[in-house]
């Protein structure tokens, strides 16, 4: 019902029966489907409340979706402090690291490389190397996608992913490719 009044345009109304419904059974699932909504709707501050209640509830036994969707409401926020909180506990968890890439790469679009070399680093002193190289390489290529201008900084951070994986071949294929451009 409240996805149907949203559809609607009824917001007032739709958040009426998101608070209904958690009335009636605070659920996992209506929590996950409201702090959707919110995040859909421009509130992040309201959705990152929404997203901790989700993790409150099932802190050990919830999917990375929930973790990634609450960094995103914090970056919206702009507390990358925060979302790197959320990063290590993600790590802490095993889960994938979408949620540590999109961190980094507001940090990167906030801050710079160096910020995100860091906190990646963090990273990687908890977990295998292997995945984090990973996240250098994805860095790699945000930057060279977004910022074509800063290819020395894509390359650096394809530099870094060898380092740490030097099997890593697609870091290798991106930096053979921006050395084929340069000359």
């Amino acid at each position: 019902m409240a996805k149907l009044l949203s559809d609607q345009n009824k917001t007032e109304a739709a958040l009426r029966v998101y608070q209904q419904a958690l009335k009636i059974e605070p659920s996992v699932q209506i929590y996950t489907d409201l702090g959707m909504w919110l995040l859909n709707i421009q509130k992040p501050e309201e959705a990152i409340a929404t997203f901790r209640q989700v993790i409150a509830l099932e802190p050990n036994g919830y999917n990375e979706h929930i973790y990634r969707m609450l960094a995103t409401a914090l970056i919206q926020q702009g507390k990358l402090d925060e979302a790197l909180a959320i990063c290590h506990q993600v790590i802490e968890l095993n889960y994938h690291l979408q949620t540590c890439l999109i961190t980094g790469e507001a940090i990167y679009d906030k801050q710079e490389l160096s910020s995100v070399m860091a906190a990646f680093r963090q990273f990687a002193a908890k977990v295998q190397p292997k995945p984090i190289s990973g996240l250098y390489y994805r860095l790699g290529s945000y930057i060279l996608f977004y910022y074509s201008d800063r290819k020395d900084e894509a390359i650096a951070a394809f530099q870094e992913a060898l380092k740490l994986n030097p099997g890593h071949q697609y870091a290798a294929q991106a930096l053979a490719m921006i050395a084929n451009k340069q000359q």
